[in-house]
């Protein structure tokens, strides 16, 4: 599987923040969120509708 990241923002001291994520294409993407030593991934499936 190939991977790039099309879309990287570093957030400081913030419980809460709003991505707005426009793709240019449909396709799989994840969205991968990284806290210390944690992370989180979701798979997000972009069909074009």
């Amino acid at each position: 599987m190939f991977w790039k990241c099309i879309f990287e923002l570093n957030i400081n001291n913030e419980s809460q923040k709003e991505i707005k994520f426009n793709p240019s294409s449909k396709g799989i993407y994840f969205v991968k969120i990284t806290t210390g030593t944690k992370y989180y991934m979701q798979k997000l499936i972009i069909d074009g509708h």
